[in-house]
């Protein structure tokens, strides 16, 4: 079975109950969130593992919630893929250099959405390994630097 948390961000409600639907019996653990204010939200209480994210909604927009997201140090490796119908070739751009991990265009037809949506999060969360968190890295950097021998007085072998 697989898992992982995934936060699904859209205005849509029919979206996010399909997503959730589909992703949920396949074994990962599903967030909704139907704005970018609520999204903040959430990732800052518990960081999912993947995020998708609309766009256009209401409030605080998609380009907003991603450029908040990846402004934040501890959030700067979660992945967020954009899923949204705008071909605009200028919110590609804003998107990307705003952070964006990937943008999809929302197929039209539901069968080919959930398809594209298995396709990343399967990458996402099984094929790609993502940096830990800065305290993960940090104690498995002490964790060496004590177990090491040293070279002479006081100075140990370099780890990186």
């Amino acid at each position: 079975m697989k898992s992982g948390r995934i936060l699904v961000v859209d205005d849509e409600p029919q979206i996010r109950r399909v997503l959730r639907a589909t992703l949920g019996t396949e074994g990962y653990d599903i967030l909704e969130s139907h704005s970018g204010e609520e999204a903040l939200s959430l990732v800052l209480a518990e960081p999912p593992d993947l995020v998708l994210l609309d766009l256009n909604m209401p409030g605080i927009d998609g380009r907003t919630t991603l450029k908040a997201i990846k402004a934040d140090p501890q959030l700067r490796s979660l992945p967020v893929t954009v899923l949204t119908t705008s071909n605009n070739s200028h919110d590609i751009q804003e998107c990307y250099d705003g952070g964006a991990n990937a943008y999809v265009i929302k197929p039209l037809d539901y069968r080919d959405l959930l398809e594209t949506v298995r396709t990343l999060t399967t990458f996402w969360l099984q094929t790609v390994l993502l940096p830990s968190t800065k305290s993960e890295v940090l104690t498995i950097y002490g964790m060496l630097m004590l177990s090491l021998p040293t070279m002479g007085i006081g100075e140990t072998v370099p780890v990186i």
